[in-house]
């Protein structure tokens, strides 16, 4: 009977480790899950349809506020998994819940509906009233991108650091071109006024937007990097508490706004 009961503890065993080097290796290995795969500098874009018009335009202009970031590195491979009819965005959603994109390692699942010719991203979902939430297409995948860097640099990072840091570092590199300093932090501080909190959305004149959470981190990351001359490492390491650093950034933009 013992060795009964062992053998198929064994098999059970045996047949779930295998499970989930078969789950580990359709994850970080999205070509299994695709058609095509075509090239992009460092970028391999992963898709089932031709590829759509304006991509390339759009990673263009997405690595060049990467490379602006110290954790750019030209031989990091990037793996953009495109929500084309694909089963790999919904797996990865079924790993990690709905979301318009998740960067696992070096692979970036684009689970919204993106529009490369115009370069918007547009992601719907119930608990947000039916919202049809969108962003600028370049500056969601310059984060993700930046995501992947974080992730070469220490794979653990997203665990072992404060939200606010890794999100609002990623946030803070994409929107270089559209925000500067003062104007996210005079953002905050209307959103502030008005009551936004958490996931609410701001959106800009052209109809897309950003998070209240990430125009909150990356103001922050932002002081941190450009006022008090911080490395990434140096911000992860940071101990200042979170309001405390608020409140000193809100004092330095009141005293410095031109």
């Amino acid at each position: 009977m013992k060795r009964t009961t062992k053998r198929i503890l064994f098999a059970c065993g045996t047949t779930l480790g295998l499970c989930l080097a078969i789950l580990a290796g359709a994850v970080l290995s999205p070509s299994f899950l695709y058609a095509r795969k075509t090239q992009f500098e460092n970028i391999a874009i992963h898709h089932t349809q031709p590829l759509p018009t304006g991509i390339n335009s759009v990673l263009a202009q997405s690595l060049e506020l990467v490379k602006t970031s110290e954790l750019y590195e030209s031989g990091v491979s990037i793996n953009l998994c495109l929500n084309d009819g694909s089963n790999y965005p919904k797996l990865i959603e079924r790993l990690k819940g709905q979301g318009w994109a998740y960067t696992v390692s070096n692979n970036i699942s684009l689970n919204c509906a993106a529009d490369f010719s115009e370069n918007i991203a547009r992601w719907n979902l119930e608990k947000y009233q039916g919202q049809n939430r969108q962003w600028r297409l370049t500056e969601l995948l310059a984060h993700e991108m930046v995501h992947a860097y974080q992730a070469n640099r220490d794979f653990w990072s997203a665990e072992k650091h404060p939200f606010w840091k890794i999100e609002g570092y990623a946030e803070y590199i994409a929107r270089k071109n559209r925000l500067s300093l003062h104007e996210r932090i005079d953002l905050l501080n209307q959103a502030d006024r008005d009551g936004l909190n958490g996931w609410d959305m701001l959106y800009f004149p052209d109809g897309t937007g950003i998070l209240y959470n990430y125009l909150n981190f990356s103001a922050l990351v932002g002081y941190v990097v450009e006022v008090k001359g911080l490395t990434y490492e140096e911000l992860l390491t940071l101990e200042i508490p979170f309001d405390v650093l608020k409140q000193e950034m809100i004092t330095w933009n009141n005293r410095h706004k031109s």
